[in-house]
Protein backbone atom coordinates (compact mmCIF):
# COMPACT_ATOMS: atom_id res chain seq x y z
CA UNK A 1 0.00 0.00 0.00
CA UNK A 2 1.00 3.47 -0.60
CA UNK A 3 -1.12 6.41 1.23
CA UNK A 4 -0.50 9.63 2.25
CA UNK A 5 -0.86 12.04 5.62
CA UNK A 6 -4.46 13.40 4.68
CA UNK A 7 -5.82 9.76 4.26
CA UNK A 8 -3.82 8.58 7.43
CA UNK A 9 -7.82 7.30 9.04
CA UNK A 10 -8.47 5.74 5.98
CA UNK A 11 -5.65 4.17 5.53
CA UNK A 12 -5.26 2.76 9.06
CA UNK A 13 -9.16 1.31 8.82
CA UNK A 14 -7.60 -0.78 5.26
CA UNK A 15 -4.44 -1.73 7.00
CA UNK A 16 -6.85 -3.06 10.12
CA UNK A 17 -8.54 -5.42 7.30
CA UNK A 18 -5.81 -6.41 5.24
CA UNK A 19 -2.91 -7.12 7.66
CA UNK A 20 -4.74 -9.84 9.46
CA UNK A 21 -4.90 -11.68 6.37
CA UNK A 22 -1.32 -11.55 4.94
CA UNK A 23 2.34 -12.37 6.05
CA UNK A 24 3.48 -8.76 5.85
CA UNK A 25 1.53 -5.41 4.81
CA UNK A 26 4.16 -3.14 3.53
CA UNK A 27 2.65 0.44 3.71
CA UNK A 28 4.89 3.00 1.48
CA UNK A 29 4.26 6.66 3.99
CA UNK A 30 4.48 9.30 1.64
CA UNK A 31 4.91 12.80 2.98
CA UNK A 32 5.37 11.52 6.75
CA UNK A 33 7.66 12.35 9.30
CA UNK A 34 6.87 9.61 11.45
CA UNK A 35 5.13 6.21 11.55
CA UNK A 36 1.28 6.44 12.97
CA UNK A 37 1.32 4.92 16.28
CA UNK A 38 -1.76 3.19 15.25
CA UNK A 39 0.06 1.00 13.33
CA UNK A 40 2.16 -0.43 15.58
CA UNK A 41 -0.85 -1.99 17.19
CA UNK A 42 -1.13 -3.90 13.69
CA UNK A 43 -0.11 -7.04 12.94
CA UNK A 44 2.07 -8.30 9.99
CA UNK A 45 2.86 -4.46 8.99
CA UNK A 46 5.68 -3.09 8.03
CA UNK A 47 6.18 0.73 7.79
CA UNK A 48 8.14 2.22 5.17
CA UNK A 49 9.01 6.08 5.83
CA UNK A 50 9.65 7.99 1.91
CA UNK A 51 10.67 11.04 1.12
CA UNK A 52 13.97 13.72 1.60
CA UNK A 53 15.85 12.56 4.31
CA UNK A 54 13.91 9.09 4.80
CA UNK A 55 15.38 5.60 3.34
CA UNK A 56 13.38 5.39 -0.14
CA UNK A 57 12.18 8.02 -2.42
CA UNK A 58 8.18 9.39 -2.19
CA UNK A 59 7.46 8.25 -6.02
CA UNK A 60 3.41 8.22 -4.67
CA UNK A 61 1.83 5.17 -5.80
CA UNK A 62 5.03 3.17 -7.20
CA UNK A 63 5.81 3.14 -3.32
CA UNK A 64 3.07 0.08 -3.87
CA UNK A 65 6.21 -2.13 -4.90
CA UNK A 66 8.54 -1.24 -2.34
CA UNK A 67 7.78 -3.93 -0.59
CA UNK A 68 8.12 -6.89 -3.28
CA UNK A 69 9.26 -9.71 -1.96
CA UNK A 70 12.44 -12.17 -3.91
CA UNK A 71 11.57 -15.58 -2.88
CA UNK A 72 8.33 -17.86 -3.51
CA UNK A 73 5.39 -15.90 -2.21
CA UNK A 74 2.23 -14.15 -3.70
CA UNK A 75 2.15 -10.05 -3.97
CA UNK A 76 -0.99 -8.26 -3.78
CA UNK A 77 -1.58 -4.09 -3.90
CA UNK A 78 -4.04 -2.25 -2.52
CA UNK A 79 -5.51 1.03 -1.98
CA UNK A 80 -6.39 3.03 1.38
CA UNK A 81 -9.74 4.14 -0.37
CA UNK A 82 -11.07 0.38 -0.87
CA UNK A 83 -13.15 -1.52 1.92
CA UNK A 84 -11.64 -5.08 1.55
CA UNK A 85 -13.81 -8.00 2.72
CA UNK A 86 -12.39 -10.65 5.19
CA UNK A 87 -12.10 -13.25 3.06
CA UNK A 88 -9.84 -10.75 0.03
CA UNK A 89 -6.37 -12.47 0.59
CA UNK A 90 -7.40 -15.89 0.51
CA UNK A 91 -10.09 -15.72 -3.06
CA UNK A 92 -7.20 -13.55 -4.48
CA UNK A 93 -4.61 -16.55 -3.87
CA UNK A 94 -7.01 -19.12 -5.27
CA UNK A 95 -7.76 -17.35 -8.59
CA UNK A 96 -3.35 -17.10 -8.86
CA UNK A 97 -3.37 -20.36 -8.74
CA UNK A 98 -6.74 -21.60 -10.37
CA UNK A 99 -4.32 -20.11 -13.60
CA UNK A 100 -1.86 -21.62 -12.64
CA UNK A 101 0.80 -18.95 -11.39
CA UNK A 102 0.54 -17.67 -15.14
CA UNK A 103 -1.47 -14.66 -15.02
CA UNK A 104 -1.92 -11.41 -13.19
CA UNK A 105 -5.30 -11.29 -11.15
CA UNK A 106 -7.45 -8.07 -9.99
CA UNK A 107 -10.93 -7.00 -10.02
CA UNK A 108 -10.43 -3.64 -11.55
CA UNK A 109 -9.82 -3.05 -15.31
CA UNK A 110 -9.70 -2.03 -18.88
CA UNK A 111 -10.36 -3.08 -22.07
CA UNK A 112 -8.35 -0.74 -24.66
CA UNK A 113 -9.05 -2.59 -28.12
CA UNK A 114 -11.07 0.25 -29.79
CA UNK A 115 -7.66 2.55 -28.87
CA UNK A 116 -6.15 0.73 -31.72
CA UNK A 117 -8.38 2.72 -34.06
CA UNK A 118 -8.36 5.97 -32.43
CA UNK A 119 -7.17 9.19 -34.45
CA UNK A 120 -5.02 12.05 -33.22
CA UNK A 121 -6.22 14.66 -31.77
CA UNK A 122 -6.78 17.63 -34.43
CA UNK A 123 -5.16 20.20 -31.94
CA UNK A 124 -2.00 17.85 -31.63
CA UNK A 125 -2.91 15.91 -28.40
CA UNK A 126 -3.31 12.29 -27.93
CA UNK A 127 -7.34 11.31 -27.38
CA UNK A 128 -8.68 10.83 -24.36
CA UNK A 129 -8.15 6.98 -23.43
CA UNK A 130 -11.58 7.11 -21.83
CA UNK A 131 -13.79 7.67 -24.43
CA UNK A 132 -12.49 4.43 -25.69
CA UNK A 133 -11.82 1.59 -23.17
CA UNK A 134 -14.26 -0.95 -21.44
CA UNK A 135 -14.37 -0.27 -17.90
CA UNK A 136 -14.86 -2.93 -15.53
CA UNK A 137 -15.04 -1.37 -11.90
CA UNK A 138 -14.25 -3.39 -8.72
CA UNK A 139 -17.25 -3.35 -6.74
CA UNK A 140 -19.63 -4.28 -9.50
CA UNK A 141 -20.50 -7.91 -10.06
CA UNK A 142 -18.83 -9.73 -12.80
CA UNK A 143 -20.23 -13.24 -14.01
CA UNK A 144 -17.26 -14.31 -15.25
CA UNK A 145 -13.48 -14.22 -15.67
CA UNK A 146 -12.40 -11.36 -18.25
CA UNK A 147 -9.31 -10.83 -19.93
CA UNK A 148 -8.31 -7.13 -19.91
CA UNK A 149 -5.51 -5.09 -20.70
CA UNK A 150 -4.78 -3.14 -17.47
CA UNK A 151 -5.51 -4.11 -13.56
CA UNK A 152 -6.16 -1.44 -11.52
CA UNK A 153 -3.22 -1.47 -8.78
CA UNK A 154 -5.92 -1.46 -5.94
CA UNK A 155 -6.55 -4.89 -6.55
CA UNK A 156 -3.83 -6.45 -8.10
CA UNK A 157 -2.52 -9.82 -7.44
CA UNK A 158 0.40 -12.18 -9.02
CA UNK A 159 3.21 -15.09 -7.84
CA UNK A 160 6.23 -13.57 -7.63
CA UNK A 161 7.08 -16.80 -10.07
CA UNK A 162 5.77 -14.72 -12.97
CA UNK A 163 7.61 -11.81 -13.16
CA UNK A 164 10.41 -10.09 -11.55
CA UNK A 165 8.51 -6.57 -12.03
CA UNK A 166 9.89 -4.19 -9.33
CA UNK A 167 9.62 -0.15 -8.31
CA UNK A 168 12.20 0.39 -10.33
CA UNK A 169 10.27 -1.03 -13.85
CA UNK A 170 7.54 1.60 -13.06
CA UNK A 171 9.07 4.30 -11.81
CA UNK A 172 8.59 7.08 -14.76
CA UNK A 173 6.86 10.60 -13.61
CA UNK A 174 4.45 11.39 -13.05
CA UNK A 175 4.10 8.34 -10.61
CA UNK A 176 0.70 6.89 -12.01
CA UNK A 177 1.32 3.17 -12.21
CA UNK A 178 -1.94 1.46 -13.61
CA UNK A 179 -0.64 2.09 -16.99
CA UNK A 180 3.20 1.56 -16.37
CA UNK A 181 2.22 -1.91 -14.87
CA UNK A 182 -0.38 -3.01 -18.13
CA UNK A 183 2.18 -1.22 -20.42
CA UNK A 184 5.01 -3.63 -18.68
CA UNK A 185 2.79 -6.61 -18.93
CA UNK A 186 2.21 -5.82 -22.46
CA UNK A 187 5.83 -6.07 -23.22
CA UNK A 188 6.18 -8.87 -21.11
CA UNK A 189 3.35 -10.76 -22.19
CA UNK A 190 1.95 -11.26 -18.88
CA UNK A 191 -1.82 -11.91 -19.33
CA UNK A 192 -4.02 -10.14 -17.09
CA UNK A 193 -7.71 -11.43 -15.61
CA UNK A 194 -10.60 -9.52 -13.69
CA UNK A 195 -11.92 -12.76 -11.89
CA UNK A 196 -15.84 -13.21 -11.60
CA UNK A 197 -17.28 -11.64 -8.25
CA UNK A 198 -20.79 -10.70 -6.20
CA UNK A 199 -21.70 -6.81 -6.23
CA UNK A 200 -20.27 -4.84 -4.02
CA UNK A 201 -16.93 -7.62 -2.63
CA UNK A 202 -15.10 -4.49 -2.33
CA UNK A 203 -16.61 -0.80 -1.81
CA UNK A 204 -14.99 2.23 -2.11
CA UNK A 205 -15.15 4.49 0.89
CA UNK A 206 -16.38 7.75 -0.51
CA UNK A 207 -14.90 9.79 2.49
CA UNK A 208 -11.79 9.59 0.51
CA UNK A 209 -13.26 11.00 -2.67
CA UNK A 210 -11.89 14.31 -2.22
CA UNK A 211 -8.53 13.19 -0.93
CA UNK A 212 -6.43 12.41 -4.25
CA UNK A 213 -3.17 11.88 -3.48
CA UNK A 214 -1.82 12.76 -6.99
CA UNK A 215 -3.61 16.39 -6.84
CA UNK A 216 -0.40 17.57 -5.29
CA UNK A 217 1.71 16.12 -8.02
CA UNK A 218 1.57 16.31 -11.60
CA UNK A 219 -1.34 16.33 -14.46
CA UNK A 220 -1.28 13.34 -15.09
CA UNK A 221 -3.93 12.54 -17.76
CA UNK A 222 -1.85 14.02 -20.71
CA UNK A 223 0.83 11.04 -19.48
CA UNK A 224 -1.42 8.54 -19.38
CA UNK A 225 -3.76 9.14 -22.55
CA UNK A 226 0.30 9.54 -24.00
CA UNK A 227 1.35 6.04 -22.14
CA UNK A 228 -1.90 4.28 -23.59
CA UNK A 229 -2.09 5.75 -27.04
CA UNK A 230 2.20 5.10 -28.22
CA UNK A 231 2.06 1.77 -26.77
CA UNK A 232 -0.59 0.35 -28.81
CA UNK A 233 -1.62 -1.85 -30.35
CA UNK A 234 -3.55 -3.72 -27.28
CA UNK A 235 -3.92 -7.33 -28.28
CA UNK A 236 -6.06 -9.82 -27.60
CA UNK A 237 -6.24 -10.67 -24.13
CA UNK A 238 -5.68 -14.22 -23.43
CA UNK A 239 -3.53 -16.82 -22.10
CA UNK A 240 -2.04 -17.31 -25.46
CA UNK A 241 -0.90 -13.51 -25.73
CA UNK A 242 2.90 -14.71 -25.34
CA UNK A 243 2.90 -14.93 -29.13
CA UNK A 244 2.42 -11.10 -29.05
CA UNK A 245 5.12 -10.67 -27.11
CA UNK A 246 7.41 -7.10 -28.56
CA UNK A 247 11.20 -7.33 -28.24
CA UNK A 248 11.71 -4.73 -31.05
CA UNK A 249 11.14 -1.35 -28.87
CA UNK A 250 10.96 -0.52 -25.44
CA UNK A 251 7.77 0.53 -23.77
CA UNK A 252 6.56 4.69 -24.16
CA UNK A 253 6.57 6.16 -21.00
Amino acid sequence: MATIPEREAHMVMTASQIAPQCTRLYIALNGYARVPKALYALPNVVPQLTGEGQPLPDKGAVGKFYGRPSGDAYYLTVDDDIYYPPDYVRVMVAAVNRYERRAMIGLHGMRLDRLNDAPLDPAGGYPNYKQYRELFIFYRALATDTFVHTIGTATLAFHTSLTPLRAEDISEPPYTIDEQVAIYAKYHALPMVLIARKQNWLQHNPACAGINPLSRRYETVPARNRRYYTNRPWYSCALTQETHATTDRSPNL
